[in-house]
């Protein structure tokens, strides 16, 4: 790796393919895929007129996700959805990630890891799903819906986006001021349709800490809500709720309301017998991205040299590579011509040998010193990429 120290196989191929091809490249398993069928195909994964699927109100996926009938089930509102996204565009998909990510924020799923910093975390599927672009994502999650094969995807997602004026932009880093014209990282922007203010319930007012201030409570009392560390919080931080005229704390935001407001003034509001604060809403922000920019996304399994693929990784290269294989009608993996729409590829990362040294350990980490990284060009996407590790 960088420095010369020991690194996993997946970083040394996403490190090369930085350096050499301006990538950006993510080691996640597919995780953000997996979140983005989740997310963009919430209302059909969930639907609650499907019989048997659901016994519980916070149950995180239905209990027929892996039955051979889970697509057809669901078929006619996944393929409208699927349809919505294959035809939209980078600016219009952003805002379809976005609007399902606001929408669906911290409910139970089994298909999304909410984080602790929200913006990051939709900015980031906003990026990996324009990347891709609308065809291609619809492909692969039609691919999930119809075989339930969630295991095996690929090691890498890669992306990688050049603006028409021939600037890189990189992919996977959030920049929360976009003033900096020149900047690499991605730029944000304000979104115009967000709410100014929203109400939240104010909790833990029984906390003796907070007891003095909710005692002095009315309707409409002015409040100040303030971030302050807390090891219970959202990211080691919580949004705690003070009396303006005295500084008292009478309580908190609830965590599951903590991005919903922002620090500042606000107003208690006794509504059904219960204590609520009106505060501003949180500003809501999406990535700067045009439809002329020319944007690309791909998948790569990396093995180290002695390391072959599993059953459900061949499952995965296969069914992206060749339409022959599939066993389901998928309109959107394969040109007309019958080239895939997706990238997907394999990579091998190997040492350059000076005599005989085991370069792997069972764990697949490089265990020589690494000064310099070659890839070789590939003729085709399933071949195997090598990377030589010389040291």
């Amino acid at each position: 790796g960088r420095g010369g120290e020991d690194q996993l196989v997946e970083h040394l191929m996403g490190e090369a393919a930085e350096e050499q091809g301006g990538w950006t490249y993510k080691h996640d398993e597919g995780s953000d895929l997996r979140q983005l069928f989740g997310l963009l195909l919430h209302e059909q994964i969930f639907d609650e007129a499907v019989p048997d699927a659901f016994f519980a109100p916070s149950q995180g996926a239905p209990l027929d996700l892996h039955a051979p009938d889970f697509y057809a089930r669901r078929k006619e509102g996944i393929d409208a959805r699927l349809a919505q996204i294959a035809a939209a565009a980078p600016t219009a998909l952003a805002e379809l990630v976005r609007r399902a990510f606001d929408a669906h924020y911290g409910k139970s799923s089994a298909f999304v890891r909410w984080g602790e910093v929200r913006i990051a975390h939709c900015v980031q599927l906003q990026i990996v799903a324009v990347c891709f672009g609308g065809r291609a994502l619809a492909g692969i999650l039609l691919h999930l819906a119809a075989t339930g094969v969630f295991a095996g995807m690929p090691d890498n997602t890669m992306v990688r986006a050049v603006r028409p004026d021939g600037v890189r932009v990189s992919g996977m880093e959030v920049q929360r001021d976009g003033s900096a014209s020149t900047n690499l990282k991605w730029e944000l922007v304000e979104c115009a349709d967000g709410p100014t203010a929203a109400r939240v319930p104010l909790r833990q007012t029984g906390l003796l800490e907070c007891a003095e201030g909710a005692a002095a409570l009315a309707d409409g009392t002015p409040l100040e809500l303030r971030s302050e560390r807390n090891r219970f919080g959202v990211g080691g931080y919580s949004m705690a709720v003070h009396l303006a005229a005295t500084g008292a704390r009478c309580g908190y935001v609830g965590n599951d309301d903590f991005h919903a407001v922002r620090a500042g003034e606000a107003r208690a509001a006794l509504a059904d017998g219960k204590w609520a604060v009106d505060a501003l809403a949180a500003k809501k922000w999406t990535i700067a991205i045009e439809d002329d920019w020319t944007l690309r996304g791909a998948l790569v399994e990396v093995k180290s040299k002695n390391d072959s693929l599993w059953t459900e990784q061949k499952l995965w290269i296969r069914s992206l590579t060749d339409r022959r294989f599939l066993r389901y009608p998928n309109p959107y993996l394969f040109n007309e011509d019958g080239s895939p729409t997706v990238d997907i590829s394999t990579a091998k990362v190997a040492p350059k040998r000076r005599g005989k040294r085991k370069a792997t350990d069972p764990r697949s980490r490089i265990r020589l010193p690494v000064s310099q990284l070659a890839l070789e060009s590939a003729t085709s996407s399933t071949a195997f990429h090598r990377l030589r590790l010389h040291s």
